[in-house]
């Protein structure tokens, strides 16, 4: 018997990529985007909550430092806090997707994902 049978994850620790899409399917309150690609040729999915703030860009970062005046790539003064969280910087993390997809689903719906099994 392998391990997987042998100790099978409860059926709120949802980690697939059909559990990501339904997921982002699901989402109301987030607005789901198209991240990035991993090396695998898998799509990264970002679900972003809040309004996108701006940050008057009149420069890459590069140019603004050879400025000498960051303000030139970012004028932050008046910036909210923002949290970036990656649910699986590796492969296989799988504890990591688990969590951000019920941290989403807490976001959604004010539950994690053992109220909805």
């Amino acid at each position: 018997m392998d391990i997987q049978n042998r100790y099978p994850a409860p059926p709120f620790w949802k980690s697939s990529l059909s559990d990501i899409a339904e997921a982002a399917q699901a989402a109301k309150l987030a607005y789901v985007s198209r991240l990035a690609e991993s090396a695998g040729g898998r799509e990264i999915i970002m679900f972003a909550y809040g309004d996108k703030q701006c940050f008057s860009r009149t420069a890459n970062y590069n140019s603004s430092c050879g400025a000498k005046n960051p303000l030139y790539y970012a004028d932050k003064k008046d910036a909210k806090p923002v949290v970036f969280i990656v649910g699986a910087v590796h492969g296989c993390e799988l504890e990591g997707i688990a969590a951000c997809l019920n941290l989403i689903r807490i976001a959604e719906t004010g539950m994690d994902l053992r109220a909805w099994v």
